[in-house]
């Protein structure tokens, strides 16, 4: 195994430092004393706060990727059994931190995007790539025989990851997963996947 450099720990280590107080809410000072190292010395690994932030959104994604994606490539797991894995990975997620941070694609969205094109554009583009999995996961089901064949996967994947972005916002508030459990009954249900 590859020792990390000092830019990818700091990015491991600010992650949830970011994570639970957002862009805005964590200072350079915050983020030098967490990754342990010199303030002026971030310099020397980011241009700027904003690169920083860039390379922690496309951090948590290729995280997202490795821990949720391995749910849907899994070939001898049925459609059913690859949606529930899903949407107990979110449960969890949301359980373990709490219900206080949500999602990091969804917080930096929503904290972010109307101030910076770029955000809003980086964003966009991981739930587009989040997004691509489910899609693939529910054609995957329709050749099965597990999705009807009027069943639009693209429509349906859009839907489902809009559904789970807005059920791990409520969850927050609610500090339980039950808006994600309700939405995992709908969709198991209503998408008939056996």
């Amino acid at each position: 195994m590859q020792a990390k450099t000092t830019r990818e720990k700091i990015i491991d280590d600010c992650l949830a430092l970011i994570w639970r107080n957002g862009v805005n809410g964590t200072s350079m000072s915050d983020i030098a004393d967490k990754a342990a190292i010199l303030k002026g010395s971030f310099y020397n690994y980011f241009k700027s706060k904003e690169e920083f932030v860039s390379a922690v959104l496309d951090s948590y994604a290729a995280k997202w990727e490795t821990n949720v994606v391995a749910i849907f490539r899994e070939k001898k797991t049925n459609a059913r059994a690859k949606f529930k894995a899903y949407f107990e990975r979110m449960k969890e997620m949301a359980s373990s931190m709490q219900y206080t941070q949500g999602s990091l694609v969804g917080n930096f969205a929503q904290e972010l995007s109307g101030a910076s094109e770029k955000f809003a554009q980086q964003a966009e583009k991981i739930f587009r790539r989040m997004q691509s999995y489910l899609a693939d996961a529910l054609r995957e089901a329709q050749q099965n025989g597990a999705l009807a064949k009027t069943e639009d996967p693209e429509l349906l994947a859009e839907i489902i990851l809009n559904s789970t972005e807005g059920a791990i916002l409520r969850a927050k508030t609610a500090r339980s997963t039950r808006p994600i459990e309700i939405l995992e009954q709908f969709f198991l249900q209503k998408l008939s996947i056996a």
